[in-house]
């Protein structure tokens, strides 16, 4: 199957005998959606500025520049070590300097931005046009450079799923995944277009949330009255006809939350909450009763987009009261954290976590996690928005709700 792709060159035909034809070639460059868009480079870009991270945190932090998140993530999007942020008055999405909050470099669409994504020190940027939301295209962060771009059907709202070699959308009709070129490598779900019957194995159920990392994607789907869990590869034979390794039946409304290579953690509602460990063949390896998750009670509908984040050694999932950490290759509880307000990021070999007084930094062995060293105080205007950190350039990035903020 050829993958469905579109370059800048695909758009500009060439011009045939006649003006007829010439004709037609203009008219389809200036109706192309990548034709109304502009990445602008500032002239004090430095592509290969030197990110050197310091070891501890400072006993006082300043917020030092503010910026827009952009949509469908709780956490601070990190591109080769720069922040991502968007204007949605302009549409404008930038590649910031972490310590100054300076514009790097910037691209505008004439269309609405649905998802935003970031992988292989680039930023996946998806948007809105007649064919729903497929408009692909991908900027090597450091330099502000085209990387790649493709455009397909798409469902007209999607949430975005990432890992370190993958990125795609996901919508209640399917989930799809895209490599590093941007070429298809695995749709599951409801597709539009049917090539041969049943390729897909379930089109009839609603996806409520799905995690990729390596070599295992699970997707979770609401089938009647219950969910059920599919573990299968991102990189099927053919990327039309996934190859499901197990399936797992839940209760209604479960959702996943965390994902490794090998393992996946699920959540599953009742009067009893349980976190469930199962690896990638849908053996349960562990259970452990937990409170309701007040992110997936609150949800009614649409995608969960589990808010996680990866911290060195461990795993983050924070429910919306909580925050687990997990042990990134096993996806054991490590510890959980009642008072953190959001994920947390490495400082060194430190962990720092938000807090409504400000950050605080606990060391690490390994997976060993200590008692808090350090508290600092953080002053944030009477925001009781939930905060999420990571850390660049000797700069401490927070996202609090829709909002970036830089402090050093």
């Amino acid at each position: 199957m050829k993958p469905l792709r579109k370059r800048r060159g695909d758009l500009i035909a060439t011009v045939g005998i006649g003006a007829l034809t010439a004709a037609l070639v203009a008219g389809t460059w200036a109706l192309a959606p990548i034709r109304h868009s502009e990445l602008v480079v500032e002239d004090s870009l430095q592509s290969d500025a030197k990110q050197v991270n310091a070891l501890t945190l400072p006993n006082e932090l300043h917020e030092r520049w503010t910026a827009q998140a952009p949509p469908g993530w709780q956490v601070p999007l990190i591109a080769a070590g720069y922040p991502v942020a968007f204007d949605a008055q302009q549409r404008r999405l930038s590649s910031l300097d972490p310590t100054s909050g300076s514009v790097r470099w910037g691209y505008e669409r004439d269309v609405p931005l649905c998802a935003v994504s970031t992988a292989w020190n680039a930023v996946v940027a998806d948007y809105q046009t007649g064919r729903g939301c497929g408009d692909v295209v991908s900027i090597n962060a450091a330099e502000g450079s085209y990387k790649a771009t493709r455009s397909a059907h798409a469902s007209q709202q999607v949430a975005p799923i990432a890992s370190n070699d993958r990125v795609g959308i996901v919508s209640p009709e399917r989930v799809e995944l895209w490599r590093s070129d941007l070429v298809r490598t695995v749709v599951y779900g409801e597709v539009d277009i049917k090539q041969e019957p049943g390729q897909q194995p379930h089109p009839e159920c609603t996806i409520s949330s799905a995690l990729t990392r390596g070599t295992l994607l699970a997707v979770a789907e609401q089938c009647e009255n219950n969910t059920f869990v599919r573990l299968q590869t991102p990189d099927p034979e053919e990327s039309s006809t996934p190859e499901v390794q197990a399936s797992i039946k839940l209760k209604a409304g479960s959702q996943v939350v965390a994902i490794n290579a090998s393992r996946v953690a699920i959540y599953e509602p009742g009067s009893t909450a349980h976190l469930y460990v199962f690896d990638a063949q849908g053996k349960q390896v562990s259970a452990r009763a937990i409170p309701e998750s007040a992110d997936i009670q609150s949800l009614q509908q649409g995608i969960y987009t589990p808010h996680n984040a990866q911290a060195g050694r461990f795993l983050q999932w924070f429910d919306g009261d909580r925050l687990y950490v997990l042990d990134a290759k096993t996806l054991d509880t490590v510890r959980v954290f009642e008072q953190a307000i959001g994920t947390g990021t490495m400082v060194g070999l430190d962990l720092v976590l938000p807090t409504r007084e400000g950050a605080e930094q606990y060391p690490t062995r390994g997976t060993e996690l200590f008692d808090a060293a350090k508290s600092i105080p953080i002053d944030r205007n009477g925001s009781s928005e939930r905060v999420s950190l990571a850390f660049s350039a000797q700069t401490l990035i927070e996202q609090r709700g829709e909002q970036l903020v830089g402090l050093n």
